[in-house]
C-alpha cells in the first residue's frame, strides 16, 4: 500500500488570474503524494491577503472587503478537512488526489465506510448456498492478491478506467488466466459496487462502464457411442469404477456435481429421481433411464446413492477413466488464454471433467428427443440461453440434420 502522507488545506492568491477589476482567485489547495487539487473559493484585492496567515485583511477605515465572511469560510473548510481526514484515517482509506478533488467539490460524505469493510459486509449479507458464497470469496480474494502484488491501491475511486487495463493485465498475463475468469472477477466486482453504491458508502458510477463478456466455451461432450463405451468398460479398479458410475449416472441424469453428491435413496421412489437441484433450487422431476436403474443397485446397500470422492479427485479419475476406455478423438476447442481466442486440438479425455455429464445429457437428450421443453424440465433449466450454454454437437449429429435438411431433393 502507497505511503499514506498527511495534507492539509493551504490557501494562497493568484495574482496571475486577476479579473477586469484586479480582484485575484483565492484558492484552496490540498497536496497529497504531491499532486496538487486546488479549487477558487472566493476573489479580493491582493493588497488585502495576507500570505503570512492565509486570510483576508481587515478592511481601511470607511472600506469593506467581506473579510469575516471569506475568512469563516476558510476556517469552516479548514475544520471540514480535519473532519474528513480523521474518518478517513478510523476506516483505513488511504486519501487519494481524486478524493480530495472530490472533497472540495462539496463531497464530505465519501467512503463512509472502507472499500474492504464494505466488501466482508457484502460477503456476510449474502444469503446463498455455501459453494456459491465459496465462488465469490474466490474474486475476493484475487482483488486483494492484485492489490498486494502490484501496490495498486483500491477504493472506491481508484475503481476506474486504469485499474480495469491493470487488472485485467494482472489477470491474463501475470496469472496467465483465462478470459472468462477476468469477466468473472468483473461481474462479481460490479455487483459490489451497485451494492456499496446503493448503501450510500460511495459515489462513484464510473464502473458502471466496465465490459467484459464472457466468452462462449466449446461445449465438451460425450457422443452416445462413447458414453455406452465408457458405461461398459470394466477397469478392474474399484475406485475407477466408482468415478465411471457416478460420471454416467450424470450423463443419464443431467444432475450436476453437487446434486451426485448430496443424492441419496430418499430421492428416488418407484424410478423416479426427485429432488431440489443444489444450485438454483428448482424441483427435478426425472424418470431414470434403465443404465442408472443398474448403476443404483450397485450400490442399494448405501443411504448415499453414489460413492462420495472429493470434486477435484473426481476431475482426475474421470480424465483417466476416460483415456483407458479409448475415448481419444482429437477434439477441436477455443482457448481464451490472456484474452486472445486461438483454436486449439487435445485428446477429448484430456478435455473432460464433472460438468461434461450435465453437457452429455443435455446434448443427446435434445438430440434423441427433439423436445427443448422437456430436456429444461429433465435438467432443471427455465431459460433457453441456459440451455444453449450446455447443448452441444458433433459430425453424426451435423450429417443427420443436413441430410434431414436437404437429403431428399
Amino acid at each position: 500500500m502507497p505511503r499514506q502522507t498527511q495534507p492539509k488545506v493551504t490557501f494562497y492568491i493568484d495574482k496571475n488570474n486577476r479579473n477586469k477589476k484586479g480582484f485575484a482567485p483565492i484558492k484552496a489547495n490540498i497536496t497529497v503524494n504531491y499532486k496538487n487539487t486546488t479549487k477558487i473559493i472566493d476573489h479580493i484585492l491582493p493588497s488585502d491577503w495576507n500570505p503570512k496567515q492565509q486570510r483576508v485583511r481587515p478592511p481601511r477605515p470607511g472600506k469593506t472587503n467581506g473579510h469575516d465572511l471569506i475568512n469563516t469560510t476558510l476556517e469552516i473548510l479548514v475544520k471540514d478537512f480535519e473532519e474528513f481526514t480523521r474518518r478517513c484515517r478510523m476506516n483505513k482509506i488511504e486519501l487519494t488526489p481524486a478524493i480530495a478533488k472530490k472533497f472540495l467539490n462539496g463531497e464530505r460524505s465519501l467512503t463512509e465506510k472502507a472499500f474492504w469493510m464494505a466488501y466482508d459486509e457484502y460477503l456476510a449479507s449474502k444469503q446463498v448456498e455455501p459453494k456459491t458464497k465459496q465462488n465469490y470469496t474466490l474474486y475476493y480474494n484475487k482483488l486483494s492478491e492484485f492489490e498486494k502484488e502490484t501496490g495498486y491501491y483500491i477504493d472506491y475511486p481508484t475503481i476506474d478506467a486504469i485499474f480495469f487495463e491493470k487488472y485485467r493485465h494482472y489477470i491474463l498475463t501475470e496469472k496467465g488466466l483465462g478470459w472468462n475468469t477476468f469477466a468473472t472477477a468483473i461481474k462479481k466486482l460490479k455487483f459490489f459496487m451497485n451494492w456499496s453504491l446503493k448503501q450510500k458508502y460511495h459515489s462513484e458510477k464510473g464502473f458502471k462502464e466496465f465490459s467484459a463478456t464472457e466468452k462462449e466455451p466449446t461445449i465438451i461432450f460425450l457422443t452416445m457411442d462413447e458414453l455406452s463405451t465408457l458405461y461398459h468398460h470394466d477397469f478392474n479398479n474399484k475406485r475407477l469404477n466408482q468415478v465411471r458410475d457416478k460420471f454416467c449416472f450424470g450423463c443419464f441424469t443431467g444432475l450436476a456435481f453437487s446434486d451426485l453428491d448430496s443424492l441419496t435413496r430418499e430421492h428416488i421412489n418407484n424410478g423416479t429421481l426427485t429432488k431440489l437441484r443444489h444450485k438454483t433450487k428448482i424441483p427435478l422431476d426425472i424418470e431414470l433411464a434403465l443404465p442408472a436403474l443398474e448403476i443404483m443397485k450397485r450400490y442399494q446397500d448405501k443411504y448415499k446413492a453414489l460413492p462420495k470422492i472429493s470434486h477435484q479427485r473426481f476431475n482426475d479419475y474421470i480424465k483417466e477413466c476416460c483415456e483407458k476406455a479409448g475415448i481419444k478423438t482429437p477434439t477441436v476447442y477455443k482457448d481464451f488464454s490472456k484474452g486472445i481466442t486461438t483454436e486449439k486440438i487435445s485428446p477429448k479425455y484430456q478435455l473432460v471433467g464433472s460438468h461434461t455429464a450435465r453437457k452429455t445429457f443435455i446434448s443427446n437428450f435434445y438430440h434423441n428427443t427433439k423436445d427443448v421443453n422437456l430436456t429444461k424440465k429433465n435438467a432443471g433449466i427455465t431459460q433457453d440461453k441456459t440451455l444453449r450454454r450446455y447443448m452441444g454437437s458433433d459430425k453424426n449429429m451435423e450429417k443427420e440434420a443436413m441430410n434431414k435438411a436437404f437429403g431428399n431433393i
